[in-house]
């Protein structure tokens, strides 16, 4: 069913009422064995502003305000007269909105669609011709001119205006109580709240709608309407979830750094769980302070994209020095703080060796959690999609399907296709060596993060001096020539091979039908055997490791490799140290920190173990134990000090 707005229609309203119903899409997500919805905020904005003005609301009803994607017929058989039908529109849900538009149209010619959304440009007009009207960029009070005009009996085609200097003028659609109707009458899910403390990004990164849309401006919201909105949240029992909205959270650094304790508090009094932010490119003192405030299991993103610097200045974007890189790295192992870098393949003046280099400089500064990298999509309203930006850098791309996109349902009408436009070669990177770099990538997140070969690689660095970028192609060159592994690599390049010729994968062999998600850790942890063996294997070619150091170093390397048939806690001596990766007899304490259960449902179901990796879950705990001289050391050099 969908949602209806908590405001109703006041009696003694004149019979030509106009009913307007607004829609921004998602799908429920799965949280912890429940289903997770979220507020559909955007609209909501829209409405909590509009509604203020009696000249509105006297002749205008919102209807019904829908948050999920629902069966279409079902939308289109109850509605009521309806004079106007907005749709929030982004790259999840664009083409269901298509659809369900014409078929709203068809069953009621008089009804006015707009669409409104980042998605959103002058060509969905003349692609599109039933739709009526668009609103460009912010869209509050755009949005109050079209009900104003559709009062009147005639609206325009487009409405765009100038930023929002002053964004205390709008209302927030949680302390105004727009919302409150949509979650008390749905007890059966649990919600996430998106939530805005800025709007607007400084940057202009080509790749990105974020700045390009907003005028490079940040503009702030009040602290006063976040304790409200934080107040609200606190109030709703099934609310578990917060994304931040905000492009840089901490940008402002004191001003975002008291935003953080009112989050805090709100999560420590009231049932969220998890939170969503994407933090500031420049990490100040304050953020440092804020990410301590805020962690939370999920940890933080260093989103880098790319280490290239002709890239870099291809896409208009500036990194954190290496060496405030490496400090960021620090202060989160030290606090025991998850984080992951970020990197999209495909970027302009990237080149194998730029991308080969970037993989194993991260390893080489001490990051050796999670890299998430992603193919490079191409987004509408971006610099990257004009056309003069696509033959200036030999941007080539196709179109796959976003099976996330798709709600679980088995309505036949409802399962409309999103599709993403992926990168698939530049001027600099031709296909051939794109799959490649994604293969090495895939090498890196798999083998290294998840720690089959990190004891070995950190060994071959500190005691040998043999680079991560050494190591890695060597033991690539292996993997490739082993015969189980080899065939797990190359099925990964028909994979992609299949997508980048078609736009889908239809190997029966791989049952994410449709899209390439190879999250799953399974493969490699069947063969993390064969992997500990190949590392030694590039070890000894790099290096005069005989073979007796070697076995040592194996042994050191299977007590740090998780596995499930390990006991919970065992001791191992080791010729080798793993603080400082050189020779030192050392003994350990080793644990094994795993929910058993959760491992097996997770290996009976998709074998993806990411959050468990997140989490450090799937790597063994070696504890030093010291020794009668390690403490005499240590003694003496506490009184030297």
């Amino acid at each position: 069913m969908g949602f209806v707005c908590s405001r109703s229609i006041p009696s003694g309203v004149c019979i030509n009422m106009k009913n307007i119903y607004l829609l921004q899409a998602s799908n429920l997500g799965g949280y912890r064995g429940s289903f997770l919805a979220w507020t559909p905020y955007s609209i909501g904005c829209l409405w909590a502003y509009a509604s203020q003005f009696k000249e509105i609301t006297d002749h205008v009803a919102l209807k019904e305000m829908m948050a999920l994607k629902e069966p279409m017929d079902d939308i289109v058989n109850r509605l009521d007269n309806p004079s106007m039908f907005g749709f929030s529109s982004y790259v999840w849900n664009f083409n269901y909105n298509i659809e369900l538009s014409r078929r709203i149209k068809q069953r009621y010619p008089k009804c006015k669609i707009v669409f409104g959304g980042p998605h959103i440009n002058r060509k969905t007009l003349s692609n599109y011709p039933h739709i009526d009207a668009i609103i460009i960029a912010e869209a509050e009070l755009s949005f109050k001119q079209l009900l104003e005009d559709l009062i009147k009996g005639d609206i325009d085609t487009v409405y765009e205006r100038e930023r929002i200097d002053n964004l205390e003028i709008l209302p927030s659609p949680y302390a105004s109580g727009v919302f409150d109707q949509l979650l008390d009458s749905h007890p059966e899910l649990v919600w996430a709240a998106t939530l805005e403390t800025n709007r607007g990004c400084p940057y202009s990164c080509t790749f990105c709608d974020w700045g390009s849309l907003t005028a490079s401006k940040v503009h702030k919201m009040s602290l006063e309407r976040l304790q409200a909105d934080c107040d609200w949240i606190k109030s709703k029992g099934n609310l578990v979830q917060i994304n931040i909205a905000d492009a840089n959270f901490g940008i402002f650094k004191e001003r975002d750094l008291e935003a953080a304790r009112i989050i805090r508090q709100t999560i420590d009094d009231g049932n969220v769980n998890d939170i969503q932010i994407s933090y500031a490119k420049k990490f100040n003192k304050e953020l440092y302070d804020i990410i301590l405030l805020l962690n939370q299991p999920t940890g933080f993103q260093i989103s880098l994209q790319t280490d290239n610097k002709d890239t870099l200045k291809a896409i208009k974007r500036k990194n954190l020095p290496e060496e405030d890189i490496a400090k960021l790295i620090t202060f989160a192992d030290e606090h025991s703080i998850s984080h992951e870098q970020e990197y999209i393949l495909g970027l302009p003046l990237e080149t194998k060796a730029t991308w080969y280099d970037s993989m194993t400089n991260r390893l080489d500064q001490g990051e050796h959690k999670v890299f998430d990298v992603f193919i490079c999509s191409i987004l509408p309203n971006t610099e990257m999609s004009n056309e003069y930006y696509r033959k200036q850098y030999g941007i080539k791309s196709v179109l796959t399907p976003d099976l996330n996109s798709v709600a679980p349902t088995s309505e036949a009408d409802f399962q409309v296709l999103e599709y993403s436009e992926i990168v698939t070669e530049t001027s600099t990177m031709p296909r051939e060596e794109l799959v490649d770099c994604f293969l090495f990538s895939h090498i890196i997140h798999h083998v290294h993060a998840t720690g089959y070969s990190f004891i070995v690689s950190q060994i071959a660095l500190k005691q040998y001096g043999v680079e991560m970028l050494k190591f890695y192609q060597e033991l690539e060159k292996r993997m490739y020539a082993h015969s189980d592994v080899g065939k797990q690599l190359r099925f990964v390049r028909s994979l992609l091979n299949e997508m980048f010729d078609t736009g889908r994968i239809q190997n029966p062999a791989y049952k994410e039908e449709g899209r390439l998600d190879l999250s799953s850790y399974k493969p490699f942890y069947k063969l993390k055997n064969q992997l500990m063996q190949l590392s030694i294997d590039a070890l000894q070619e790099l290096t005069e490791c005989d073979d007796a150091t070697a076995k040592e170093v194996l042994g050191l390397q299977r007590m740090y490799t998780f596995d499930v048939t390990h006991k919970e806690q065992q001791t191992y001596t080791s010729e080798f140290n793993i603080s400082s990766f050189q020779q030192q007899r050392t003994q350990y304490t080793v644990t094994t920190n795993i929910d058993k259960g959760a491992f097996i449902k997770q290996w009976k179901g998709s074998g993806s173990f990411q959050h468990l990796h997140q989490e450090q879950q799937l790597v063994n705990t070696l504890t030093e134990i010291p020794t009668a001289r390690s403490k005499l050391e240590k003694l003496s050099i506490e009184i030297t000090n």
